[in-house]
């Protein structure tokens, strides 16, 4: 069963489990050319678990961001909305869902999932107390089309895929990308629902679908990363046994 603590009994008992398994690469080497082995599939695999882990600290900055973010939406102050962002672990999530897919780890694939719908529903339950907190109108509405929106977090996945095979580039920048094209709307949307939705930002049914496609997209396009890198998770076995308990 999958509890809130400040580490989960999983987490703990499959760092037990796996502390003396070898290392094994993210990348397996092939006959005709040797491609840079800097991440084990092990120290990735934990990563995405410990970000996507039920904790009250993950709950904690969740709540902090969603707070800063959705009174930045509501007075529309840039700052407030980027330091929201940095505080929502989001891009984690939807690596743990991709990753997991890829490497059959069915119970990192769930344990992302659940992640990520607390977290939405966190940030929705933050526009709801910040919309009752402050006066209308909700001055954010500029949001991508459809189109752009998806050509976004495209880019987003498959960035973030290459970043976690070769620790290059800035990861914490390609995050707030993620998190700013997954955030934002529920935030908008709990603020909106108490103070009125703007006519300029068009209907809330098109904001909700472009979350569901932004979300999916990062997702894919990630898959498809992992799999072009020839990402395996057969050889983690400590991990891959304790996924499907």
């Amino acid at each position: 069963m999958l509890t809130m603590s400040t580490e989960s009994g999983w987490t703990k008992s499959l760092t037990r489990r796996c502390s003396h398994d070898p290392l094994f690469s993210v990348i397996e080497e092939d006959n005709s050319a040797r491609r840079p082995l800097t991440k084990n599939l092990r120290q990735f695999g934990f990563r995405l678990l410990v970000a996507a882990d039920l904790a009250y600290g993950f709950v904690g900055r969740i709540l902090i961001g969603a707070l800063l973010l959705a009174f930045g939406l509501v007075e529309y102050q840039l700052l407030l909305i980027i330091a929201g962002l940095l505080f929502i672990p989001l891009l984690p999530l939807v690596l743990s869902v991709g990753f997991g897919l890829l490497t059959k780890h069915w119970r990192l694939v769930a344990q992302g999932i659940l992640s990520l719908a607390l977290a939405i529903g966190l940030l929705v339950l933050r526009g709801l107390i910040v919309g009752f907190l402050t006066t209308p109108p909700v001055r954010y509405s500029e949001f991508n089309s459809l189109a752009t929106g998806l050509l976004i977090s495209c880019a987003v996945g498959v960035a973030a895929g290459l970043a976690t095979v070769d620790d290059a580039g800035r990861r914490e920048m390609i995050g707030l990308a993620a998190t700013a094209q997954i955030a934002i709307i529920p935030a908008w949307t709990g603020s909106c629902i108490v103070l009125g939705f703007p006519a300029l930002a068009g209907p809330a049914s098109r904001r909700l679908l472009a979350l569901l496609l932004n979300v999916v997209a990062i997702i894919v396009t990630s898959y498809i990363t992992y799999a072009l890198l020839r990402v395996k998770g057969s050889a983690l076995r400590c991990f891959k046994a304790y996924s499907t308990q």
